[in-house]
């Protein structure tokens, strides 16, 4: 490991000109959905220097809310920040009683460790990139950080993480910071904290119908099937779990109700009448006695192809296509693992829309000879359009 000399700071600042170190703290997957569970979250943390300066001993300020919402400790936790495959040098310091951490090489100006201010219990995470300097117009550079959260973590939450970037040795590489004086020459940049949150959630209510680019033609002879899933965040249960799904008038309920439960218990299922419009015994209702991990139920359906006062399917005169819209609910008891927090009633909900369409056309391809690279697109392959 090198061994930074200790560096005074007067303040944090944004640099007007100069060196400005830029770091931003995002999810690896924007579209992942991060589980209220024991898991492990990729982050990237981006550094850049945006300023007119090249920068000298760049580092990274990671604050991670591990005190968690409620003072507990379950809160989430550095795991590793590994850089093209290898570790870079990382200090974590714990924030005391007082909220004060100290920072592990810059020093204030009476030559003390320079205070980070937070909340007692949270971690300052600071990172040393492996870099003697970082200029402008060098590309930025990504920082892979993995975080771990925990399974006793409050609903609810939402934990915010702070950033900061900087140069611990300013705009030259000398350690310079202050005149015999104690005025500034060339004292570490700082920049001003940044945040980002993240939301994890207890479960995920979604539905998904299997018309082709959910473009379904009329009429009984087209019968397709809805998807219903219940996505439970690792090692959390519900129980007393209700599935509701509130069918429109345009849709026929053919029946034919599937259960897969994975590890759930299902106690009750209630259905609409087979065959005729719905309405008003119009929903599809599933029980659980408790259910975990995922759970996925499935019916069949068309949607009839004449127009009705309760919502038209197609238009009478021109046969025109029509959105129609399905929503489902899903409500159950969580008792969390941490035995200090009370149970709660816990719902979610999500809507699906398929086109209703007095005629469908879809168009699709297929790769039938592979003549150059396997599974990619080369020149000489040939497809097939259906």
């Amino acid at each position: 490991m090198t061994v930074l000399p200790k560096f005074e700071v007067l303040e944090d600042r944004i640099v007007l000109a100069g060196a400005d170190p830029d770091v931003t703290f995002t999810t690896t997957n924007p579209d992942e959905v991060i589980e209220l569970g024991e898991q492990d979250v990729a982050f990237t943390l981006t550094f850049d220097n945006t300023g007119t300066d090249s920068g000298y001993v760049p580092f990274a300020e990671i604050i991670i809310p591990t005190s968690g919402a409620d003072g507990e400790g379950d809160g989430p936790t550095f795991d590793s920040a590994p850089f093209l495959g290898s570790p870079i040098t990382t200090t974590e310091v714990v924030f005391d009683v007082n909220g004060e951490a100290e920072h592990p090489f810059l020093l204030d100006p009476d030559g003390d460790p320079l205070v980070i201010s937070g909340t007692e219990g949270d971690t300052l995470v600071v990172l040393e990139l492996p870099y003697g300097s970082f200029s402008p117009g060098n590309p930025a550079v990504d920082i892979d950080v993995v975080i771990d959260f925990s399974p006793e973590a409050d609903l609810n939450a939402n934990p915010t993480f702070g950033v900061v970037g900087g140069f611990a040795l300013g705009c030259d590489e000398l350690d310079n910071a202050y005149d015999e004086f104690g005025d500034p020459i060339d004292p570490p940049i700082r920049e001003v904290m940044a945040s980002t949150s993240v939301d994890p959630q207890l479960f995920q209510v979604t539905k998904a119908n299997t018309a082709p680019e959910s473009e379904a033609s009329t009429g009984p002879n087209y019968v397709y099937q809805y998807v219903l899933t219940i996505d439970v965040a690792p090692g959390q249960t519900l129980t007393d779990f209700t599935l509701t799904d509130t069918l429109p008038p345009e849709l026929v309920y053919v029946g034919n109700p599937v259960v897969i439960s994975g590890p759930g218990v299902v106690d009750t299922i209630s259905e609409p009448p087979v065959g005729q419009v719905t309405a008003p015994n119009n929903q599809l209702v599933v029980e659980f006695e408790e259910g975990s991990e995922t759970v996925t139920v499935t019916f069949d359906y068309y949607i009839r192809n004449s127009p009705s006062t309760g919502g038209t399917t197609n238009s009478a005169t021109t046969g025109a296509d029509e959105d129609v819209i399905n929503s489902v609910t899903g409500e159950g008891l969580w008792t969390p693992i941490d035995t200090d927090d009370a149970p709660v009633l816990v719902n979610d909900s999500a809507t699906d829309t398929v086109t209703a369409s007095t005629l469908s056309v879809q168009k699709s391809n297929e790769r039938i000879t592979d003549n150059q690279a396997t599974n990619q697109a080369t020149p000489e392959d040939i497809y097939e359009f259906t």
